[in-house]
């Protein structure tokens, strides 16, 4: 079949996920989020050229320590977890046509570049003596209300010792252009359909002026000279700032829900800053939980292995509550996923190769229903294109099944069984069917050419969806 999708090809988007940060092996977490930014990527590439970016953040003391306590260097410890990462990637082939990192040559050299402009840009960077608690497991500076005093005598946060820091350091002043990044978002140059209005206005309004370095040469990073002084760039902004010295236009990210505050706020400040290309859209994705935590390298993960993740299972996991619950991966059903194929798409397959095969088909005269039923199902591609664009990928495959359960109703009331004038119904049902079967190649993946080939010379024998997990 030709596919008539290929004239529509006009832009390029860039698809980011957020930087994987290399103090440790990547968990299953991590795996989620790939996942569903190559199902997105796929879907996309129906209409669009699409790449998927995918990296790590290499600095930080989390790096720096935990190379300290192995034994080993810190460039040693990203290296080898990045490694990790591309492992997992090529294992479930996942479709990456970029990788960046803050270690890499190309992203430090054009960050001192934006640096060189710090004179032009005063007013959003400036210097200042800041005292305050450090969290150093994080790396990040904690507010007063979130700091208690331990039985053991220690300040902490979150149940972590903090440490008491006074230097200087270098801010972005937030609030001077807070106004201007609201403006933007009002005015939809942003998107971010599936967060709140409400959410999204107290997250820019709450955001306040954030340092973005440390005067102490610390930390295990970029390190920035700035007249007489000398600073270790953050890790949090370093990685934001990866972003904006890739792919310059047509910009998404999905990102977490834990941290996309973070990019909906400081992220387009440094855009703003020094003038690069805003995103076009920044897409939240849940939590992937196990017994009620959210997964994540600091918790001990090993009774949850990637084993329970198959490839194919986020079929599963998109269309069931993927887009708007967190989602328990105790609960995971595999055996229901696999019926939920077999029933919704193998049935139908079967039926018609074994009706093709018993009668062949060929095109006579069309009834009106039938007309109907082929320009709604070529109707969903529009649908669809809507669907992603407000991250909605559940609504996707909801709308593709009932579609699928649609022609197999046909087929049974019409009795097509018995019915030997029907050569003309089974040539509209079966590329219709063709049709969704095309849609779901995002998902099951290059099976599909062979299961639409096996479908239209009748080879009912063959089961397609059996051994779908060991694609």
């Amino acid at each position: 079949m030709k596919d008539h999708r290929v004239n529509q090809i006009k832009k390029t988007f860039n698809i980011y996920v957020a930087l994987t940060y290399t103090n440790n092996t990547p968990h299953i977490g991590h795996l989620y989020e790939l996942i569903i930014a190559d199902v997105f990527r796929k879907y996309a590439s129906l209409w669009y050229k699409t790449r998927l970016i995918v990296g790590s953040d290499d600095h930080g003391m989390g790096v720096s320590t935990n190379a300290k306590n192995i034994g080993s260097l810190p460039i040693k410890l990203s290296n080898f977890n990045s490694n990790k990462l591309l492992e997992i990637i090529v294992r479930f082939r996942i479709s990456v046509n970029d990788w960046i990192s803050t270690s890499q040559k190309r992203h430090i050299i054009n960050l001192y570049h934006k640096f060189s402009f710090i004179k032009r840009i005063k007013k959003y960077l400036y210097k200042m003596n800041y005292c305050g608690w450090y969290l150093p497991a994080k790396e990040v500076f904690c507010g007063y209300n979130t700091i208690k005093f331990s039985r053991n005598n220690m300040f902490t946060c979150n149940g972590q010792p903090v440490e008491w820091v006074e230097e200087e350091n270098i801010f972005i002043n937030y609030n001077s252009i807070k106004n201007k990044i609201i403006a933007l978002y009002r005015a939809n140059k942003i998107k971010t359909p599936n967060v709140k209005s409400l959410v999204l206005y107290k997250i820019l309004n709450n955001a306040k002026n954030i340092c973005i370095s440390r005067k102490k040469l610390l930390g295990y990073g970029i390190k920035l000279s700035l007249g007489s002084s000398n600073y270790t760039l953050w890790v949090w902004i370093d990685a934001l700032l990866a972003y904006s010295n890739s792919w310059q236009k047509n910009k998404i990210h999905i990102v977490g829900k834990d941290i996309i505050w973070f990019h909906l706020t400081y992220y387009i400040a440094l855009l703003l800053i020094f003038n690069v290309k805003l995103p076009k859209f920044i897409y939240q994705h849940q939590f992937l939980k196990g017994k009620g935590i959210k997964l994540s390298k600091s918790l001990d993960n090993r009774c949850v292995s990637f084993e329970k993740l198959p490839r194919f299972l986020i079929y599963y996991l998109l269309s069931s509550k993927g887009g708007s619950k967190d989602i328990e991966i105790n609960n995971l059903d595999v055996n229901k996923a696999e019926s939920d194929l077999i029933n919704n798409l193998g049935n139908l397959v079967k039926r018609l190769s074994k009706l093709i095969h018993l009668h062949g088909f060929k095109i006579k005269k069309i009834t009106v229903s039938d007309w109907l039923l082929y320009l709604y199902s070529k109707h969903s591609e529009k649908v669809i294109k809507r669907y992603l664009i407000l991250f909605k990928i559940n609504l996707i495959l909801s709308l593709l099944l009932k579609q699928s359960a649609k022609i197999n109703n046909k087929i049974s009331t019409y009795k097509l069984w018995y019915n030997k004038n029907i050569k003309h119904k089974l040539y509209i049902y079966s590329h219709i069917t063709a049709y969704i079967l095309s849609l779901f190649k995002p998902i099951v993946g290059d099976k599909i050419n062979t299961i639409i080939y096996k479908m239209f010379i009748g080879d009912w024998k063959y089961m397609p969806f059996k051994k779908i997990s060991n694609r």
